[in-house]
């Protein structure tokens, strides 16, 4: 769903799939005005529509929303209508994706509820010099002065993107000398933050710094970023588990905030993200038995990667049986000459590979088509 400036909501049906040349495809399928209200109800049943105009309401495989409360209802009821009509593999139990990108935004703006002082004299000092022409030019003859090399422009930040607060407080670290020079030559300036506050901007400029990586990569729309989701997400678990023993305060507050956010959403690491890593040749089982290990130690971390194989395979088994063709009517066998009878001594032996021999058979048979969703079409 989306809000127009107008108040009216609209809501964005797009298609994500990799065709029969191997292309990733993202296609929006309908953008329609809806009238209020917005129940969860009402969404399951224009979504439902809309995949049926389009016929492809037997290939959804996943649906990824982001966390309102009237999605999460939507969402429930959209599975228990295509379940019940058989549409949906493991009885819906890979449907609900929450958009990674929303997620992390959630988790950051948490985590900046705690510093809100630091970051109002920021946005105050940027308004303060965007203010008029005047003010910009006294800022710049304050960078001159400064002997700042840079011609980077001030950045002011929005409410509903975290990443632009990011921005804006690594352009003020930039000129951060030349606020303090503008503070010095015109008395009408009030908001310049103090020594400590500022070096406490720094810190939560670096604290910032990776989950705004991470957020441009899972917000990629020219490459596949499902197999990037487990890795980056372990990552930004370790950390913050590492940035809560920082000797400052309010960073330790800071951090807080988001690992209760992040413990909402991502405490169980989604399944259907797992095999996407297990299925990235770069990664395979290596990736999360490490990363298992170390979030939960040798015995747990195991046990954790054979949940996950069993899991994978019961989704193989079951794929592998809505997509395999018909039987064929048998033929004939040619005649052929007596094998060579092999003796007891010789005999054969067909090893059984269990989970290595299932993952060679998913790529060989029929992994392309679940990975790809060739046919399968991942609605978002």
């Amino acid at each position: 769903m989306w809000t127009s400036c107008q108040t009216k909501g609209y809501l964005c049906l797009t298609a994500h799939y990799v065709d029969s040349n191997w292309k990733l495809n993202s296609r929006v399928l309908n953008f329609v005005h809806l009238e209020p209200p917005h129940t969860g109800s009402i969404l399951c049943r224009v979504v439902y529509d809309l995949l049926e105009e389009w016929g492809i309401q037997h290939k959804v495989f996943s649906i990824a929303l982001d966390n309102a409360s009237s999605n999460d209802k939507m969402q429930d009821e959209l599975r228990v209508k295509l379940c019940d009509r058989g549409l949906l593999l493991s009885n819906g139990e890979y449907f609900h994706i929450r958009c990674a990108a929303h997620t992390l935004n959630l988790i950051v703006k948490n985590g900046l509820k705690a510093i809100d002082d630091c970051i109002i004299k920021v946005r105050e000092s940027v308004k303060y010099v965007e203010a008029s022409e005047s003010r910009k030019r006294t800022f710049e003859h304050c960078v001159k002065r400064c002997l700042i090399m840079e011609n980077k422009t001030l950045w002011l930040d929005v409410p509903t993107r975290w990443n632009s607060t990011y921005f804006m407080l690594d352009r003020a670290l930039i000129y951060h000398s030349a606020f303090k020079e503008l503070a010095v030559i015109d008395p009408m300036y009030k908001h310049l933050p103090t020594d400590d506050e500022w070096e406490r901007i720094s810190q939560i400029q670096e604290l910032l710094g990776p989950f705004c990586e991470i957020t441009d990569l899972f917000s990629g729309s020219q490459y596949p970023t499902a197999n990037l989701y487990f890795e980056n997400v372990w990552k930004i678990d370790m950390f913050l588990k590492e940035q809560a023993e920082s000797s400052d305060p309010i960073i330790r507050d800071m951090v807080r905030e988001m690992r209760s956010k992040f413990d909402k959403y991502w405490s169980e690491y989604t399944l259907l993200f797992a095999f996407a890593a297990i299925l990235d040749p770069r990664c395979k089982l290596v990736l999360l038995n490490y990363c298992y290990v170390k979030l939960y130690g040798e015995e747990m971390g195991a046990r954790k990667v054979g949940e996950v194989q069993f899991k994978l395979e019961l989704l193989l088994r079951e794929y592998t049986k809505s997509t395999s063709p018909p039987p064929t009517r048998p033929t004939r066998a040619p005649l052929t000459p007596p094998s060579r009878t092999v003796g007891a001594g010789s005999r054969i032996r067909h090893s059984k590979r269990k989970f290595d021999y299932l993952a060679v058979c998913f790529i060989s048979y029929s992994l392309i088509k679940f990975y790809v969703m060739q046919n399968i079409v991942n609605i978002f």
